[in-house]
């Protein structure tokens, strides 16, 4: 019991960034597949659909979905693709991504696909399978696997995030601290990457709600990279508690900081946008 209660909120984290990196990864293989190759797009994507080892985790009774999906005359082929990318699971996802030639060799594809472009793509086939067990040993609560292999698959999760260009796509900007950092040692380390968080003015993107809750998925995350569990750090209360005090000490000018349109207005070229949605 003890096990459960200290991986419950870790694991809860995690599966919400892997489900979010699934939802971003399907919307991304579909933009940029139909964009590359408008009158051949279903060609392309339909082989993989019919793969065995695909099509048999369908299965239901006597029917199958993803066939159905397939077969369906009333659909178009934009529908069809679209239904059977939904419907597969995130390890099927993965294998079409690092499998499947097209998604590698193609550049005006890859250009669309990802963000950032991996320089070495047998890293990534390598990431695809420590993603698949953290997803399993997740859902499956194998905390006794997850603790044994957590740098790998953390730092698994965090090279997609960053190369797909989806969730808190700045991990991999967030600097090393200290053992168990103080709250205001934190906070810093978020204000510096993102200080629209502080920022006095809101806008739909960005409510006073929405950012205390972007500023915690940051603290949150901000531990796991730094190979820390959630309960050793300060709480989210303690976080917000101290973000007022902290902003008066560092006299911040919030003034400075107009929010128009999200918070694209402080991010450099090189910076990854934080609240960029999966569709955009």
């Amino acid at each position: 019991m003890n096990k459960y209660k200290d991986y419950l909120i870790e694991f809860s984290k995690i599966y919400k960034r892997l489900m979010e990196l699934e939802i971003c990864l399907k919307n991304k293989i579909y933009d940029s597949i139909i964009t590359t190759y408008p009158d051949t797009f279903y060609e392309k994507i339909e082989p993989f659909f019919i793969q065995e080892n695909i099509c048999k985790k369908h299965y239901k009774k006597k029917t199958n979905e993803l066939l159905d999906i397939l077969n369906n005359p009333t659909y178009s082929k934009k529908e069809k693709f679209k239904e059977a990318l939904d419907l597969l699971y995130l390890s099927d996802i993965l294998k079409l991504l690092v499998e499947e030639e097209t998604y590698y060799t193609d550049k005006k594809l890859t250009d669309l696909l990802y963000e950032t472009k991996p320089q070495d793509f047998n890293y990534l086939k390598y990431c695809k399978g420590f993603l698949c067990l953290l997803r399993n040993n997740i859902a499956h609560y194998n905390y006794k696997d997850y603790e044994k292999k957590r740098k790998k698959y953390i730092k698994a999760l965090v090279y997609f995030e960053t190369h797909i260009g989806c969730s808190l796509k700045k991990l991999h900007e967030l600097p090393k601290l200290s053992h168990k950092p103080s709250v205001n040692e934190i906070l810093k380390a978020i204000y510096q990457i993102e200080p629209a968080l502080f920022a006095k003015k809101d806008s739909p993107e960005l409510t006073k709600v929405n950012k205390d809750r972007y500023l915690c998925d940051l603290y949150d995350d901000l531990a796991i990279i730094n190979g820390w569990n959630y309960n050793e750090l300060p709480s989210h209360w303690t976080i917000l508690r101290s973000k007022y005090s902290f902003k008066r000490k560092l006299k911040i000018k919030l003034s400075e900081y107009s929010i128009k349109k999200g918070v694209k207005k402080f991010l450099s070229e090189k910076q990854l946008p934080l609240f960029t949605s999966p569709n955009s």
